[in-house]
């Protein structure tokens, strides 16, 4: 396997590592598209782990944290506000004050923030 790879595959388990052992239930969750784009916003819940997910499509995903989504439609930013990683804790006050408006005035058709 070149460095390289390895270097990659060693970041994703990083990332998934931290979205299991840091993040918080209750926390609020961004599913995006790019570095611009958010398509839900939603409220994490507990981890788990099932044996029902052992393979699914080839992918080994025992490991689960539930989310309820609070935020069905997306929203664009018009300008880079998420990071290259996968998990990763926003440093974007633009994303935090959305997420946050988003989270406290509950599910709309538009957005109210």
């Amino acid at each position: 396997m070149e460095s390289g790879q390895a270097g990659l595959r060693e970041a994703k388990r990083s990332d998934i590592r931290s979205f299991a052992d840091r993040a918080e239930v209750g926390d609020l969750v961004v599913a995006r598209r790019g570095l611009r784009r958010a398509l839900y916003l939603g409220v994490l819940g507990e981890y788990g782990w099932s044996n029902a997910f052992d393979d699914i499509e080839g992918w080994d995903l025992q490991h689960y944290r539930r989310v309820r989504w609070v935020w069905t439609r997306e929203n664009r930013f018009e300008r880079q506000v998420f990071p290259q990683s996968r998990f990763s804790e926003s440093r974007s006050e633009l994303v935090r004050t959305w997420a946050t408006c988003i989270a406290r005035v509950g599910v709309h058709v538009v957005s109210p923030c």
